[in-house]
């Protein structure tokens, strides 16, 4: 089974909601909440540490008992629990947090992100750049670009988080569009503005459980 928690971080802009809820959270979010920059990914931030604490309490686990750390590249994992898996991203104002009970990874992206509002060939040369000879065939030859970059973009990113070298990985050398990966990936338009992927070894669309965190 996996489930999908989701939200936005609207609510979190204001600053007694965001005092409430950055007061609950363990001092390993807190420290990642202050480290953002700004207050939209510092809402981010808090959001994601707000989703994990929910979605580890509907499994019936007592939050303030984990003990998250992270491995060799970054990937956080819960030390003293096994088989609880779970992965987080943002982009924009949205927020997604997957468990599972095997390894998996998610990545989430906003179509009015700065990488879509900059020269129209921006989308080009990252394609040329982390595309695999396969994707960019396709990507070059798709009538839909946006939508193509955006699955691949977001089953690359996905991919990386569950083998956990993330970003250092090269995506050049994996073709997520491939005959062989389409059983691996679930992805879809979460929003009108959002498009995910969840990446997982023979994922099941129907063990798939996606649920909306309202403040």
């Amino acid at each position: 089974m996996i489930n999908v928690f989701y939200g936005t971080i609207h609510l979190l802009q204001e600053p007694k909601i965001f005092e409430e809820f950055f007061s609950k959270m363990h001092p390993r979010r807190q420290q990642k909440v202050l480290h953002c920059k700004n207050e939209k990914d510092k809402c981010a931030s808090l959001l994601a540490g707000i989703l994990c604490k929910y979605g580890l309490e509907q499994q019936g686990f007592v939050y303030q008992d984990i003990i998250i750390k992270e491995q060799q590249h970054g990937k956080p994992f819960i030390a003293n629990q096994k088989d609880v898996f779970f992965t987080i991203s943002h982009s924009g104002e949205n927020v997604v947090c997957a468990f599972s009970d095997k390894n998996i990874g998610i990545d989430i992206e906003n179509r009015k992100r700065m990488l879509f509002n900059k020269k129209k060939d921006s989308l080009e040369r990252v394609a040329k750049r982390c595309f695999s000879v396969q994707e960019y065939s396709l990507y070059e030859n798709s009538h839909e670009k946006e939508e193509l970059f955006l699955k691949c973009w977001t089953r690359k990113e996905s991919y990386s988080k569950a083998d956990g070298r993330g970003i250092g990985m090269d995506f050049s050398k994996i073709n997520v569009l491939s005959e062989d990966m389409e059983k691996d990936f679930c992805s879809k338009w979460l929003t009108e503005e959002s498009y995910l992927s969840i990446y997982q070894k023979d994922i099941c669309f129907e063990h798939i459980i996606f649920k909306e965190y309202k403040f």
